[in-house]
């Protein structure tokens, strides 16, 4: 049987699967990624009195579906370390940073009931270099509480659907 791996978009599968907006990756009923390896860089931070983990994905896009072909995407990833509910992040915004340049998109919000995790997405950014390396600049807040987090990462290419055997 084909299946459809797609990055970028939420593509369901049927009997409880959804692939992992970001990774491309089956996740299991719940949404939540199985696995992660295809963000660029990570970083553990504490949040309010949980361990919150912010995954950042740093990729270009030269599929031949919607944006421009090659633009830069980003994905941030927020969850706590041990599944619990995260601590009422709000107001997330990312800035890639490379040399001189700044790249800071508005993020959409992936909507998704589950408590244990959030993510975000923005689209159509600049041409850097794949395989160059950048700043994720991470800020949310929390009640009153701004919390920032510098995560490197390394910029990877991609392309959005790929038929693979299974």
């Amino acid at each position: 049987m084909n299946r459809l791996i797609a990055i970028g978009a939420v593509v369901v599968l049927g009997a409880g699967l959804a692939l992992s907006p970001a990774m491309g990756e089956p996740t299991g009923s719940t949404g939540a990624p199985a696995g992660r390896t295809n963000f660029s860089g990570s970083k553990t931070i504490n949040v309010a009195g949980k361990r919150v983990v912010v995954e950042v994905a740093a990729r270009r896009n030269f599929s031949f579906f919607g944006q421009p072909q090659g633009r830069l995407q980003a994905s941030v990833y927020l969850a706590t370390a041990d599944g619990s509910s995260l601590p009422g992040i709000t107001n997330v915004k990312i800035s890639l940073v490379q040399g001189q340049q700044r790249w800071s998109p508005v993020l959409a919000s992936l909507p998704d009931d589950v408590a244990s995790y959030q993510y975000y997405v923005a689209q159509n950014g600049p041409l850097w270099q794949v395989n160059s390396s950048a700043i994720a600049k991470i800020e949310f807040r929390v009640g009153q509480n701004t919390h920032r987090v510098d995560v490197p990462v390394k910029i990877y290419a991609t392309r959005d659907l790929v038929p693979v055997a299974g």
